[in-house]
C-alpha cells in the first residue's frame, strides 16, 4: 500500500471522529509532515555515514515514511475515538493542529497518565530520600578530615572519607571519598 493510499483512507478514518473538514485536513497533513521530517531525519544521518545505493535508498526511505504515517495516524485516530476530552479539544481548536503529531502520551489523555506519572515522581522522591538519609550516615556533615584527598572537580581538600571491606578479606578496603563543597562521591 502507497503512502497516497493511505493518506486517503486515513481521511475515511478520521471522517467517523472529526465532521469538520478543515480540522480532519489539517490534522491528516499534520501528520504526513511529521511523518516526512522524522523519515528523512533517519535516512539522512544514515546517508552522510555510509554510501548507499540510491535505489535502496530511495525504496527503504518511502517505506519508512510510510510506516511512521500509518502508526501515527493509527495512534491519533484511536485517541480520537477512544478519548472524547482530545476529540472535544481537536474539535474546538485547542488542541495546536499543526503539532498535533508532537503531542506526548500525557498531552493526549492525561488522566491515565497524570497516576503513572505522579506513581514514579513519588518513586524518584524516595528514593533521593534514601540516598541523602544514605549519605548522611556514611558523611556526617560536620565531620570531615580537612586534607586526606583532593577533590578532582573543585581542586580543594574539603572531603571526607569511609573505608567498607566489599570483596575478599585478602583484598584491601574500598574507600569512597565525598567532595563536601561540590557534592561529588567517587571511589579512591
Amino acid at each position: 500500500m502507497s503512502v497516497a493510499s493511505w493518506r486517503i483512507k486515513a481521511n475515511t478514518l478520521l471522517t467517523k471522529s472529526l465532521p469538520v473538514d478543515i480540522i480532519r485536513k489539517s490534522v491528516e497533513t499534520s501528520v504526513y509532515n511529521w511523518s516526512v521530517l522524522n523519515s528523512k531525519s533517519v535516512f539522512e544521518h544514515k546517508k552522510k555515514k555510509c554510501v548507499v545505493d540510491r535505489k535502496n535508498f530511495a525504496r527503504k526511505q518511502k517505506l519508512r515514511l510510510l510506516h511512521l504515517y500509518r502508526q501515527k495516524m493509527r495512534s491519533i485516530v484511536y485517541n480520537l475515538e477512544t478519548n472524547d476530552d482530545f476529540a472535544k479539544n481537536v474539535l474546538e481548536n485547542n488542541v495546536d493542529l499543526e503539532n498535533i503529531s508532537n503531542l506526548s502520551p500525557c498531552d493526549i489523555n492525561p488522566s491515565l497518565w497524570f497516576p503513572i506519572i505522579e506513581k514514579r515522581e513519588s518513586r524518584r522522591l524516595k528514593i533521593e530520600k534514601l540516598n541523602e538519609q544514605l549519605n548522611e550516615r556514611l558523611f556526617p556533615k560536620n565531620e570531615y578530615d580537612n586534607g586526606l584527598f583532593k577533590c578532582d572537580s573543585c581542586l580543594k581538600k574539603n572531603t571526607q572519607h569511609v573505608s567498607f571491606q566489599t570483596r575478599g578479606a585478602d583484598e584491601p578496603e574500598t574507600t569512597y571519598v565525598y567532595c563536601v563543597d561540590c557534592d561529588i562521591h567517587w571511589k579512591a
